[in-house]
């Protein structure tokens, strides 16, 4: 992530939140309501995200696998706080989509990747009876893992929403936990709708979201623009929160479905059949 001094937290400021008409959802719900777990490399609180952090726990296994409190919890890499702030942000420094909503800060991974295999079956399952209405998974990898895949079939069969990224090498090869079905796959846009370069694309690719020039905080309580379908992941994460949020009856299928029918093409895809 490049970071930048300073920053305005507003809609204005951030294409994202404007191109995602915002201001016009946040009349309807905020997201308040919503519990969105972030299975990542944990949350370092910060000024946007700290009000919003439940107790969460720590299964990177460089800790233990002990449940600790979301609110001291350790983020040595950055990745999970920086969706955590696009998805629930205050305002202070960036704003999220859901800003309303809560953040369950569940920790897979050290930011290694090496212990991400075996962090994240227990962390989903972690989500899963902490009630948590939408699962962010902003991470892939090649291989069909058995103990994850179920996990991910357990937070479907408890009603959960789960969003993953479909990767950043700008390939169609498949990508778990992506290409399981039930899972919502995300890909990237620019601010022009046009799909970034490096997106990966293909039928796992359910949605795409801006992910390009995204503001966001990091572990060391700065702010600064990246990319990635990580980023555009934390944004469907938030829409789904935002729609649980005033749909609260709603099903998982149909929140995902609902998000399906609502959103616009990609600026390549217009036109298509």
């Amino acid at each position: 992530m490049a970071a930048t001094n300073s920053a305005s937290a507003s809609s204005d400021t951030q294409w994202a939140l404007h191109y995602l008409q915002a201001v016009k959802v946040w009349q309807v719900t905020r997201g308040s309501g919503t519990e969105v777990a972030v299975v990542d490399t944990g949350v370092q609180p910060n000024v946007d995200v700290t009000n919003s952090l439940l107790p969460g726990a720590d299964f990177s296994g460089t800790t233990g696998t002990n449940v600790g409190n979301g609110h001291i919890d350790i983020d040595n890499y950055g990745h999970g706080t920086g969706e955590a702030a696009i998805i629930g942000g205050s305002g202070v420094k960036t704003l999220g989509l859901a800003p309303g909503s809560t953040i369950l800060p569940v920790r897979a991974t050290d930011g290694s990747g090496d212990n991400l295999i075996f962090g994240v079956a227990p962390a989903i399952e972690f989500s899963i009876s902490h009630s948590a209405r939408v699962v962010n998974l902003a991470f892939g990898y090649g291989h069909n893992d058995p103990d994850i895949h179920r996990a991910i079939q357990d937070a479907l069969d408890h009603d959960i929403v789960v969003v993953a990224a479909v990767g950043n090498y700008g390939s169609s090869q498949q990508y778990y936990p992506a290409a399981w079905p039930g899972v919502v796959g995300v890909g990237a846009i620019d601010s022009s709708g046009n799909v970034w370069s490096q997106s990966d694309t293909g039928a796992d690719v359910a949605l795409v979201a801006p992910g390009v020039h995204i503001l966001r905080d990091d572990n060391q309580g700065r702010v600064g623009y990246s990319d990635g379908t990580s980023e555009a992941t934390a944004y469907v994460s938030a829409a789904a929160a935002l729609v649980r949020s005033a749909h609260p009856g709603w099903s998982g299928p149909q929140v995902v479905a609902a998000l399906e029918a609502t959103a616009d093409k990609p600026a390549a895809m217009r036109g298509a059949a």
